[in-house]
C-alpha cells in the first residue's frame, strides 16, 4: 500500500469489499472498524452446519455472477418450502397456490387478500430499478386500505424480510417483500452462498493484497484535502493516523456518514437524516 492510495474506501462490508474487488488492480485502501470484513453479512459454522446471522440471500444476477467468479458455491432454492404463521397454526407448502389454498382464513379473507396482492403485484411490474416516488413512501401507505388479516401477513412477510414494519420500510424496498411469498418466484431468484453470506467478503480478502485491509480502524473524520480527500483514522486505542487520497468512496451506515463527513451538501444531510437506524 502506499503513502498516498489513488482510492481509499470507508467500511469493508459487502458493498466496501465488492469496491475494492473491482478496483483491485488499482492502488486502494480499505478501511474498517470492525476486526473482520462482511460488514453485517456475518456467518458461522456449528458442528458442521454453517448459519448467518445477517443477510441470508443473494438474488441480485451481479452478486450471484461476482460469488461464482469468486469461485464459490451458490445454492438454488430448489425443494424450499413457503409458510406463514397464521390464528395460531403454521400453514406450509411448496409453492404460492397451495400456501393461499392452506391459509388457515376464511374465503372471504383470502379474497381480499388476493385483490391486495394483485394491485401490489400491478404496481411492481410497472416499476423499474428503485423508484422513487415508492422510496418516499412507507410500504404502509403504498398498501393503502385493506383488511386486518392481510396486513397482519404482510407485516409478518415484511419484518422477517427486512427487520423493518410496513410503517417503517420505504416502499420501494418493502413491496419486494410484501408479493415474494405470494407473487414470486421464490425458490428460482433466492440463493445462498454455501458457508454464509459472508463468504462473498472473505474470498475477496483473500484475492486482493492483505496490506490493503486495515481492520480495527475507526474512522473519526473525512475532509477535502487539496485535489483529494484526508480520513483521520484510530487504529485500536492508539494515536489518530490520516491517509490521504485522491478518491474516497464511503460504504458506511448512513449515521456513520453523518457523524465522520461534516461538510456533506444540505440535501444529501437532510436524506441521510431521514433514513431510520439500521
Amino acid at each position: 500500500m502506499g503513502s498516498h492510495p489513488e482510492v481509499v474506501i470507508l467500511g469493508a462490508g459487502l458493498a466496501g469489499m465488492t469496491a475494492a474487488y473491482h478496483l483491485r488492480d488499482r492502488d486502494v485502501v480499505v478501511i474498517e472498524s470492525r476486526d473482520r470484513v462482511g460488514g453485517r453479512t456475518l456467518s458461522g459454522e456449528h458442528d458442521g452446519y454453517w448459519y448467518n446471522s445477517g443477510a441470508q440471500f443473494v438474488w441480485d444476477a451481479r452478486t450471484v455472477a461476482q460469488c461464482r467468479e469468486l469461485g464459490l458455491d451458490v445454492l438454488g432454492g430448489e425443494g424450499a418450502l413457503s409458510a406463514v404463521f397464521l390464528n395460531g397454526k403454521l400453514a406450509i407448502a411448496p409453492d404460492a397456490n397451495r400456501l393461499f389454498m392452506k391459509m388457515p382464513v376464511s374465503w372471504v379473507e383470502k379474497a381480499r387478500f388476493a385483490l391486495t396482492i394483485t394491485r401490489l403485484r400491478r404496481i411492481a411490474s410497472r416499476t423499474h430499478g428503485l423508484d422513487a416516488e415508492l422510496d418516499a413512501r412507507s410500504l404502509a401507505d403504498v398498501i393503502g386500505a385493506t383488511s386486518d388479516i392481510t396486513r397482519d401477513i404482510l407485516e409478518m412477510a415484511t419484518t422477517s424480510g427486512t427487520g423493518l414494519s410496513t410503517q417503517e420500510v420505504s416502499g420501494a424496498i418493502g413491496l419486494g417483500y410484501a408479493i415474494h411469498l405470494f407473487g414470486g418466484d421464490v425458490n428460482s431468484t433466492l440463493k445462498a452462498v454455501r458457508g454464509g453470506t459472508q463468504q462473498i467478503s472473505n474470498a475477496i480478502a483473500e484475492a486482493i493484497d492483505p496490506e490493503r485491509l486495515m481492520l480495527e480502524c475507526k474512522v473519526e473524520s473525512v475532509a477535502a484535502s487539496g485535489g483529494g480527500v484526508k480520513v483521520r483514522y484510530r487504529r485500536g486505542e492508539g494515536k489518530p493516523e490520516e491517509v490521504e487520497a485522491s478518491i474516497c468512496i464511503s460504504a458506511m451506515t448512513a449515521d456513520a456518514v453523518l457523524e465522520t463527513i461534516p461538510d456533506l451538501p444540505e440535501a444529501k444531510r437532510e436524506a441521510l437524516q431521514s433514513v431510520l437506524p439500521y
